[in-house]
């Protein structure tokens, strides 16, 4: 960290030190340190990379990097606000002039969330819900985890994020909002289209060269033309016709003995070359 850390005056004549990173060396180096600590949350530790593209997203969004690291986590692939985050975002972008939410008791009387909230210079309020009946027909109501656990906090979270997403998806600047990505099932990552080329940058695709021929040794299905007893235990072989390669030969005395000899007419022949036939 540079050492010209701004010192301020904090509360009761106490000295606070402002750590925030001010260049990309010194932002590696506060990552790399944050990585090593059991205090940062269990996702980020031992990874500094993954801290210091999340101290760039709370940059974006308002967030000092330790507010970052608390509200922003990587649910099923994507960086997303969880909890109270994606709130704390809007209300400290001064775009929010007020909001309402329900209690639990009202959420569980009218077995349905409603967020309110007024954005500030729009005359009309944002108001979003989301009920009972909506998180049954997601197939949500009663599915293990939090849906389970808390279900009336669950509409009151997916209530306000409809909210917030819709009425202030400039100060989230894209981000999602965890307890909604949490319960979207995983998908594969689309392809990436490459971009067509110019007429003029085509080039002729290359004549493919013939493959080579690859010749095989002839091979006899005879069982006299290859080995006649196992050599490692000296017993008799179990002649095999057909086989990936070929026909081929097994130690007889397997069960007995546990003798796993094998080999195959190809390799025989190549080790023996002077006795196929005799």
């Amino acid at each position: 960290m540079s050492s010209e850390a701004v010192v301020r005056a904090g509360q009761a004549g106490v000295a606070q030190i402002d750590m925030t990173p001010r260049s990309l060396e010194e932002s590696m180096a506060f990552a790399e340190k944050l990585s090593q600590s059991k205090l940062v949350p269990q996702g980020y530790q031992g990874k500094p990379n993954d801290i210091l593209v999340a101290m760039q997203y709370g940059y974006e969004i308002g967030l000092a990097p330790m507010q970052a690291l608390s509200s922003i986590a990587v649910i099923n692939g994507r960086a997303c606000l969880w909890g109270d985050g994606a709130l704390a975002v809007v209300q400290k972008s001064g775009l929010m002039e007020n909001f309402k939410e329900m209690t639990a008791d009202e959420i569980r009387q009218a077995e349905r969330a409603i967020f309110w909230a007024k954005r500030r210079g729009v005359a009309e309020p944002i108001i979003r819900e989301f009920s009972v009946a909506d998180a049954k027909k997601a197939g949500l109501w009663g599915k293990t985890g939090p849906w389970s656990s808390y279900p009336y906090r669950m509409l009151q979270m997916r209530a306000r994020s409809w909210g917030l997403r819709d009425g202030f998806s400039d100060a989230l600047k894209g981000l999602a909002i965890g307890e909604e990505i949490q319960d979207v099932q995983p998908t594969e990552a689309p392809r990436v289209l490459a971009m067509p080329r110019r007429l003029s940058e085509s080039r002729p695709e290359p004549e493919a060269l013939p493959e080579p021929v690859v010749t095989e040794p002839e091979q006899s299905s005879d069982p006299a033309d290859g080995p006649k007893t196992c050599e490692e235990c000296g017993s008799d072989l179990a002649y095999h016709p057909d086989g990936q390669w070929g026909p081929w030969w097994s130690c007889s005395k397997y069960k007995e003995t546990c003798c796993s000899y094998k080999i195959s007419l190809k390799k025989w022949i190549a080790a023996h070359p002077a006795e196929k036939g005799a």
